[in-house]
């Protein structure tokens, strides 16, 4: 029983080195590197895509339960869309859920480091209630261990709402998701850093080669120390 538990220990430790650290700041926290995400065209649906700059061929996807609307070309500004969905409905459509990843990427583009939003209550906009926000985050390690979500809450008030989402250690970001039952208004402002490259679906040895040598060895001492035991009743 006490060999299995040690070695339980070890390899605890091992895997959960591996986690994700996903850090969540209230504000607008430039982050180096960052790009913003832009519109190209109107559109409507329930997922509309916006572009990052300066990486032809890699955007973001809004994605919601509800019908979303970008109005017009420039930064993306996404809000709901009740019918006719006629031009800017950030007061007349309120939307509580919206989730943000990375559209079809590229090969070689796997995620995102860093994401700052604002999910914004415009003036006027007499059902949005703001309420107590609940940020869900995906991410994998830099090794591309699948990590289990992260959560944030934070109230949201009348006006912006900007929060900070980082990582550290090279994590990947698959995808947010922000929901809200008192509704806001839409969301702007948004930008991305830390577009990783480099998909593996295959931890990097140099991630976890030490943690598993620690436990490897120390299930070799117990069982040096197992036979030892043995010697001594024997004798």
């Amino acid at each position: 029983m006490r060999k299995i538990s040690f070695l339980a220990v070890a390899l605890c430790l091992c895997i959960g080195a591996l986690h994700a650290d996903v850090l969540f700041q209230l504000g607008n926290n430039s982050q180096p590197g960052e790009v913003s995400v832009v519109a190209n065209s109107a559109q409507t649906g329930t997922t509309v895509t916006g572009n990052i700059n300066g990486l032809p061929g890699v955007g973001v996807n809004f994605t919601s339960t509800q019908t979303l609307l970008i109005s017009s070309v420039g930064p993306a500004q996404v809000s709901g869309c009740a019918a006719p969905c006629v031009g800017p409905s950030f007061t007349a459509s309120p939307i509580n859920n919206m989730s943000f990843s990375l559209t079809s990427p590229e090969p070689g583009i796997s995620g995102y480091g860093d994401l700052i939003i604002d999910p914004h209550i415009e003036d006027g906009c007499d059902t949005c209630g703001g309420g107590t926000a609940t940020v869900t985050v995906t991410a994998l390690t830099k090794g591309g261990v699948l990590e289990p979500p992260a959560t944030f809450q934070y109230a949201l008030s009348s006006g912006s709402n900007f929060l900070t989402i980082t990582t550290t250690g090279g994590e990947r970001i698959l995808s947010t998701t922000i929901k809200d039952s008192a509704d806001f208004s839409d969301v702007r402002s948004v930008s991305l850093s830390g577009i990783a490259t480099g998909i593996t679906g295959v931890p990097e040895p140099s991630t976890y080669a030490p943690l598993l040598a620690l436990a490897l060895g120390a299930f070799a001492l117990l069982r040096r120390r197992s036979r030892k035991g043995v010697s001594n009743t024997l004798l």
